[in-house]
């Protein structure tokens, strides 16, 4: 027990020193890189714990609440996605509120931002999916963030990504399906001209494990089971954490499907 103690103190000290010592939220957003490679929700708190100290001395930063709101918004898709034994309403609901209000501060700092208004598009879309009433409230925020994401980056590969996200989410016709496999196919193809560009610490590069995955599922739900076990492959090479792909991958073995 005491070793736990120790350690968690000093991990917290190390935090508060990078932090004190980091204008820029360079330290949070590569501990949001290691946590979104694993999937894993400790680190991805950890980074959202750096990100906001780093603002409290920055609070005019846009980078900085850029990095907190992507932060957030994946802890919020970590926490909705799990299984329903660990699901919890009220945790989940207070994630989608700090993501949302820090994406909104992050668009007010920054209006034309299309990552926000995409990510802020895909959370009100979540929301629209509970109920009736939730689409007929929150359906006009979708469109309105939506428009603004295309708007101002139709070469984005998150807004891509995010776009074809929303799609399938929505898909139930064949139809649906495949511009769903259309818009993520086109994420895929800008995350690879992005890949062959210099990298730079601030940049964002996260998403397109996600968008792997999901072009999985868009051709696995049309019955092209190669290559959606190509896509659940790459996607776990990109992110070895990639439960979803993982599991999907064990789907079609069972169905004697290669894999790659």
């Amino acid at each position: 027990m005491s070793r736990i103690l120790v350690s968690g103190w000093l991990c917290g000290a190390l935090i508060s020193s990078m932090a004190a010592q980091t204008p820029e939220p360079t330290i949070g957003v590569e501990l949001f890189y290691a946590a979104y490679r694993d999937w894993d929700a400790d680190r991805l708190a950890s980074a959202e714990q750096l990100l906001e100290q780093t603002l409290e001395g920055t609070p005019g930063s846009w980078l900085g609440w850029y990095w907190l709101g992507v932060v957030r918004f994946h802890r919020f898709l970590m926490t909705a996605c799990r299984d329903t034994e660990t699901y919890s309403i009220a945790s989940c609901r207070d994630l989608w509120n700090r993501a949302v209000r820090t994406l909104d501060e992050t668009v007010r700092l920054r209006p034309p931002d299309a990552e926000s208004h995409a990510m802020l598009a895909t959370l009100y879309g979540i929301r629209c999916r509970e109920s009736r009433w939730r689409a007929w409230w929150y359906g006009p925020l979708v469109v309105k963030h939506q428009e603004v994401a295309l708007a101002n980056g139709v070469d984005n590969p998150r807004v891509q990504y995010l776009w074809g996200a929303a799609c399938l989410a929505t898909a139930r016709s064949d139809s649906d399906w495949q511009l769903a496999s259309e818009r993520l196919r086109r994420a895929e193809a800008l995350f690879e001209v992005e890949a062959r560009e210099a990298t730079d610490p601030q940049k964002p590069r996260w998403g397109r494990p996600s968008a792997l995955t999901l072009l999985g599922e868009a051709c696995e739900r049309q019955g092209h089971w190669q290559e959606a076990a190509r896509w659940y492959s790459k996607a776990l090479h990109l992110q070895p954490g990639n439960q979803r792909a993982r599991a999907a991958l064990a789907r079609l073995q069972m169905r004697n499907v290669e894999i790659p």
